[in-house]
């Protein structure tokens, strides 16, 4: 017999899979955090409370005080799969009630509070919340939600140590809850797939839709996010993006699982108390929307600050500047790293970045900088179009961004709807390009977009070119009617401070950098550009703006 024949495989062997034999080891939150506090128990936490006083803990505390929130949860009747929310801003304690939450199975839901009063009453009913913990910074808030509170409903106050008295409904302090933690809390026990998070999305012509992360999803997010960011034992991790919006984009899990330290600046989001905890604290890494990064290099042009210790600005939720992401290298050596996700993607999909000075040409360095980049391993990207036809990744066919993966949304919660084609692809409701190297851009939202003469116009192309005129600080493009081509773009802009510039220059300098049917039939000047629940800018209200002046198209859009 040859080795040929030696080998050949048996034809009646059973088609059964053969397993592996590893140890089934759950992947569950709260080993994120008994993780950090074995390997890495010296990694700080520094916290920034609403009275301005700097705090500083360990993950080893942080898993203490989780474990005593545990216990006391248990103690007030929570249990797995009950719903316990929170009010409040970045600090250690909102961290300790994540991992106390899901430790014993419970899942954490923080609530948005920039978005309506009816919208929090309507997700705390739709959540059916047992337990909500909130900071004394939002009494006005749950006042102001009145009867939309239920009654069943055990109200924590944190950081008021005395419950004030009057306050319309009924609460305990934090200090008092802790009190019920005596009992010794065992975490774990339950499948990976357990609910872990619930985060709703900012609808604002419906009701938000929760999205019900489970733990292994996190835990796999965590892992793979972990490695995009590049943190490291050692870095100082800053998120700026706020623990109640999209998963505060997994750092909260990720920087103790891989040992950085995280800096959390509580309600004090302004540049200069940001510059104060970077420059205290070393922070290395910061992750926050556009705007707050547009505030931040003005801040620092202003005052003459340089922050030697910041390498990466990481944005996300609307694009950055190219002027932006210029001027940060240029000027203080910090680089801009645009990314992509949304809630319904735990957020993480994609991770961009400047690749190093010298590999390529300045120009296409920086053109393709501005770009979201490339998938993390766990997601899976698809252009498609109308008709479900998958497009080509050759960076010029354009149509909807379409998601799949193991943090991927597959249902929304309490809600019988398909969201998935038969493929298993979620729309993410962006309009998109990938290129041949798997590189991701997007080109617009698809309720942005704008669509002239039986063409599109990206909004974000037109933003992009306006904003690296030198008196331009930020912009928005909306679409509004035209009886001709129906619909043309309204260019709207915000001013640098003291910057003096005209409509016909604004004209004149985007005809060198947009297509000339591009071009805004009208340019308008507001220093009041509104900003919606997670940080954008809210185009919906800049339709209602100026729907007066030049009607209204996709008035209705979310």
């Amino acid at each position: 017999m040859s080795v040929t024949e030696a080998r050949a495989p048996e034809t009646n062997r059973s088609a059964a899979p053969l397993f592996g034999g590893m140890q089934d080891w759950p992947l569950t939150v709260d080993k994120i955090i008994t993780h950090a506090t074995l390997a890495h128990p010296h990694a700080r936490v520094v916290t920034r409370a609403g009275d301005r006083s700097v705090r500083e803990t360990t993950y080893a505390e942080i898993e203490k005080v989780s474990r005593t929130i545990s216990s006391a949860l248990a103690a007030y009747g929570i249990g797995a799969g009950d719903m316990v929310a929170t009010l409040a801003t970045n600090n250690d304690a909102h961290v300790a009630l994540w991992y106390g939450a899901g430790g014993i199975g419970a899942v954490i839901h923080p609530i948005n509070p920039r978005l309506s009063v009816e919208q929090i009453g309507w997700i705390i009913s739709h959540a059916n919340d047992r337990i909500l913990f909130a900071e004394a910074g939002f009494i006005p808030l749950l006042q102001s939600l009145g009867s939309a509170l239920p009654s069943t409903l055990t109200i924590v106050l944190m950081e008021s140590p005395v419950v004030p008295a009057d306050l319309g409904f009924s609460a305990i302090s934090f200090e008092t809850f802790l009190e019920a933690g005596q009992e010794p809390c065992v975490w774990g026990g339950f499948p990976e797939d357990s609910a872990c998070a619930l985060f709703y999305t900012s609808g604002t012509t419906s009701n938000p839709k929760g999205v019900l992360y489970s733990h292994r999803s996190n835990v796999l997010h965590a892992l793979s996010s972990a490695i995009a960011y590049g943190l490291q034992p050692g870095d100082v991790a800053m998120p700026v993006v706020p623990m109640f919006h999209a998963n505060c984009w997994g750092l909260i899990h990720n920087a103790p699982l891989v040992g950085a330290s995280l800096v959390l600046p509580g309600p004090h989001l302004d540049s200069a108390s940001l510059c104060e905890l970077f420059i205290e604290h070393g922070v290395t890494h910061a992750a926050g929307v556009p705007t707050m990064w547009n505030a931040l290099y003005n801040h620092l042009k202003e005052t003459g600050r340089q922050l030697p210790k910041l390498r990466k600005l990481f944005t996300a939720g609307s694009a950055a500047s190219r002027s932006l992401i210029e001027r940060m290298e240029s000027e203080f050596g910090i680089e801009i790293v645009c990314a992509w996700g949304m809630t319904e993607a735990s957020p993480s999909g994609t991770m961009g970045g400047l690749a190093p000075i010298g590999s390529a040409e300045p120009e296409k360095r920086l053109t393709d900088g501005m770009r979201q980049g490339k998938m993390l391993f766990g997601v899976e990207m698809a252009i498609k179009d109308d008709e479900g036809v998958k497009l080509p990744h050759d960076g010029a066919s354009a149509g909807r961004l379409m998601i799949r993966g193991p943090w991927i949304v597959g249902e929304y919660y309490r809600s019988d709807a398909e969201i998935r084609d038969e493929e298993g692809y979620f729309d993410t409701g962006d309009v998109a390009v990938l290129h041949p190297d798997s590189v991701l851009q997007i080109v617009d939202r698809a309720k942005d977009i704008i669509k002239s003469g039986g063409e599109w116009i990206s909004s974000l192309a037109i933003e992009d070119a306006a904003t690296l005129h030198p008196a331009v600080e930020a912009c928005a493009v909306i679409g509004v009617p035209d009886d001709r081509w129906d619909e043309r773009p309204l260019l709207i802009v915000k001013r640098l401070p003291g910057a003096a510039i005209e409509e016909g220059e604004i004209r004149d300098f985007l005809s060198e950098r947009v297509q000339k049917w591009w071009l805004p039939d009208h340019v308008v000047f507001d220093d009041d550009l509104p900003v919606g629940a997670t940080g954008k800018f809210d185009k919906k209200l800049l339709r209602a703006r100026y729907a007066d002046r030049f009607g209204v198209v996709n008035s209705l859009a979310v």
